[in-house]
């Protein structure tokens, strides 16, 4: 039986590759600086990684027959597991990925993201628009084609397994 899941992973790691692919063209035009590129596509790269991340977690709870829609880490899923005494090799190792690996360092820069009410309200007209220098670690494109490499092998290698299984 197909996993619901499945189909959703892997649109949000095409929906990745996409964002990625026009980051890379917007700084090979050069009509926009390195830094102002990089920032403006950090976001969307980073939300379809960590989307697509949460959605597998619920495939690999869909696979072992708990069915939901997403789950935010790890933990949530081995605590969904847990409660059909289920332990899952592939949370495992996610978990171990998470709390030192290139998935940390993945979570880390998503959360760093400012939200909408960090940023202090300006005292300016309503009609006139704030910019403001953001202050959140930016990645490069080669550490995010990394990243989302890493969690593409990852995906692939555990699918393989929980086929067999």
């Amino acid at each position: 039986m197909e996993n619901p899941q499945r189909p959703l992973v892997n649109q949000r790691l095409y929906f990745c590759r996409l964002h990625l692919k026009w980051m890379e063209q917007a700084l090979e035009a050069g009509e926009i600086t390195r830094h102002i590129v990089e920032q403006s596509f950090s976001e969307s790269v980073l939300f379809h990684l960590v989307m697509a991340y949460r959605v597998y977690l619920a495939e690999i709870a869909t696979a072992y027959g708990s069915a939901c829609d997403h789950l935010d880490d790890v933990t949530a899923l081995q605590q969904l597991l847990a409660q059909q005494q289920l332990e899952s090799a592939e949370a495992s190792e996610i978990a171990e990925l998470q709390e030192s690996g290139w998935l940390q360092h993945l979570l880390f820069a998503y959360e760093s993201i400012p939200t909408m009410g960090s940023q202090a309200q300006s005292s300016l007209k309503p009609e006139v628009i704030p910019v403001t220098q953001l202050q959140q670690p930016v990645i490069g494109l080669d550490q995010y084609k990394s990243l989302l490499e890493s969690l593409e092998k990852l995906i692939e290698n555990q699918r393989n397994r929980l086929e067999e299984w």
